[in-house]
């Protein structure tokens, strides 16, 4: 009886017997549509013209062996559990060696290790044949092994070897193929999915081409950025401040334990990206996104083809911008200085929105010189911005230039109460003066302007009060036109010369003497004057004895020929001391203005 099963356990009399058969299993194995359906069908095959009780494959995956198909096993545990190193085991030697083997006996086999042996005893497996699965194109690589196995001893001859090593070729040629068909797919959906990808940012650049073409709208780019990103995006400029932003409507967050929101519960930190906005070493600001995860690399796409387009946009705002502050201060200069046609004037100003038929303000602003001091400080740059963002506050559609080292605002008047307009200008003084970490600023507004050649001298008595303003104790102070008094008569009434003449006339003898720094009369005959002649608080302002102080008042009465009890010698030195000290406050600060 134990013939006749080894009899049914041998190979069949012909290669060609159960033509139909073979043809079927054989099916799967040249369909290869996939590493497990072509392990089982090698599995199948091998028990086929092997024609043994068991056969399984197993895929070498990560240095470790691992049934993919098999038939004729008792139960499902061997094909959950089964599993050989590389290099351990029958197989794991078979598929590191790459070399066939004959199992004899499996329960007296030295090579068996645990727990793979206890797998294969309550298979009651005895004896088998294990060959490599090998790339038949390649020849090379080893991708799994085969098992054929009976549950009785089988003396199997070198003829069945050849068999197994035979169909271990094919299973694993069959095998290469499939994998090599699975990466090719993986392939391809990867370059589907780097296509739709592509598509959707050039779509996203598109659409933010299309926006800034239609509305010159930034936030909407930033809007159209953070959707594709699923991230917040700012737009900041060069020195990192935040010029827009837009920030995602967040999800509400799910309760915990009980219904109530955990607020202990700590938040995952955002992952920050910065993209600059630059062309050639030219910084012009930085994209900057705060994702809740990394940004895949198809999105660092996205980001850096907005950002293009966010450069293209800034670029053109900044040569718009330039040819409009070009045209805004030729307009400004001509209108301040004088050279005005009505008719011309009137339609380049109607090109920057200044309707010059309605009232304007002409105001100046400055830094603060204070009393004693010899000049005020020229303006840079960064204050005039101060001073134009303060002034877009308080005043409609200001325009800023930058003359002879101060800010020249002209603004349409809302309303015609200069008592109104100078309070708009402290304010604008205040506002800027606190950006700047408190710098000493004063103002000086000028007559209101009604018509176009009004604001020439408009800005000649902005200017003038401004200096007067820049003098005074405390920062801060504006001056109006209507404050000057006489001093706008005298100074178009007389010329520059006329009224250093007038100076040297009355105040001669005391610039003499303090011009070889041994004395300070005019210091002194200010300081009296500007008490109210008040002996107590002009000594003290000077820090000089009282007693000290008649004695100079005496000798500068003396060097005069004028008596300060005298209402019109005291009018006469008085005016001159003013104008001295206008006019040497106004050379300076036009040469500090030149070198700066």
């Amino acid at each position: 009886m134990r013939a006749e099963a080894e009899r049914s356990a041998g190979l069949p009399e012909s290669p060609l017997a159960d033509l139909s058969r073979a043809s079927e299993l054989y099916r799967p194995l040249i369909e290869r549509r996939s590493a497990s359906s072509v392990c089982q069908a090698g599995a199948a095959l091998a028990r086929f013209w092997l024609s043994t009780q068991v056969a399984w494959c197993a895929e070498l995956i990560e240095e470790e062996l691992v049934i993919a198909g098999h038939v004729g096993l008792m139960g499902p545990e061997m094909a959950r559990s089964w599993r050989l190193p590389l290099g351990a085991g029958i197989g794991g030697w078979v598929a590191e060696t790459g070399r066939a083997v004959v199992i004899r006996d499996y329960l007296h086999d030295p090579r068996r290790i645990s727990p793979v042996k206890s797998i294969i005893d309550s298979e009651q497996l005895r004896s088998g044949i294990v060959a490599p699965l090998r790339d038949g194109a390649t020849g090379e690589a080893v991708l799994g092994v085969v098992y054929v196995a009976n549950r009785f001893l089988v003396d199997f001859s070198q003829e069945h070897v050849q068999v197994a090593a035979s169909l271990a070729c094919e299973i694993g040629s069959a095998l290469a193929a499939c994998r090599r068909i699975a990466l090719l797919q993986a392939h391809a959906e990867d370059l589907q999915e780097e296509l739709r990808q592509a598509h959707l940012n050039a779509l996203v650049s598109l659409q933010a081409a299309e926006a800034l073409s239609a509305s010159d709208d930034l936030e909407l780019v930033l809007k159209l950025l953070s959707e594709r990103l699923d991230a917040d995006v700012s737009l900041l400029d060069t020195a990192g401040h935040e010029l827009l932003s837009y920030t995602r409507s967040q999800p509400p967050r799910s309760p915990g334990i009980g219904g109530a929101l955990d607020e202990t519960a700590e938040q995952p930190s955002p992952v920050l990206y910065s993209h600059p906005l630059s062309v050639g070493n030219e910084e012009l600001g930085t994209l900057s996104v705060s994702a809740e995860q990394e940004l895949s690399s198809y999105h660092q796409d996205a980001l850096s083809q907005v950002a293009a387009v966010c450069v293209l946009e800034l670029l053109r705002q900044r040569s718009a911008l330039d040819a409009e502050l070009r045209l805004h201060l030729k307009v400004l200069d001509d209108l301040l200085s004088g050279t005005v046609s009505e008719g011309d004037i009137f339609a380049r100003a109607s090109m920057l929105g200044m309707d010059l038929r309605s009232p304007h303000v002409v105001a100046c602003v400055g830094g603060h010189a204070g009393r004693g001091a010899h000049v005020a400080p020229v303006l840079t740059r960064r204050v005039v911005e101060a001073v134009t963002d303060a002034a877009r506050r308080f005043y409609r559609r200001p325009f800023v230039s930058l003359r002879e080292g101060v800010a020249f605002i002209v603004a349409q008047a809302s309303e015609q109460s200069m008592e109104r307009i100078a309070a708009n200008t402290s304010e604008v003084v205040k506002q800027a003066s606190a950006s700047l970490g408190g710098l000493g600023l004063s103002g000086g507004v000028g007559r209101l302007c009604l018509s176009p050649v009004d604001f020439a001298e408009a800005a000649r008595e902005a200017r003038l009060a401004l200096d007067i303003s820049k003098i005074r104790a405390a920062p801060g102070e504006v001056v109006t036109a209507g404050e000057l008094g006489f001093y706008p008569l005298l100074a178009r009434a007389s010329g520059e010369k006329a009224l250093e003449a007038l100076v040297a006339d009355v105040l001669g003898p005391l610039l003499e003497a303090d011009s070889s720094g041994r004395s300070d009369y005019l210091a002194t005959l200010e300081a009296y004057l500007v008490h109210d002649r008040c002996l107590e608080e002009a000594s003290r302002s000077l820090h000089i004895h009282v007693n000290t102080l008649r004695y100079r008042l005496r000798k500068i009465e003396t060097m005069l020929g004028a008596d300060l009890h005298d209402a019109e010698d005291r009018f006469r030195v008085e005016l001159a001391l003013r104008m001295q000290r206008m006019r040497a406050f106004q050379r300076k600060g036009h040469r500090a203005a030149s070198s700066a």
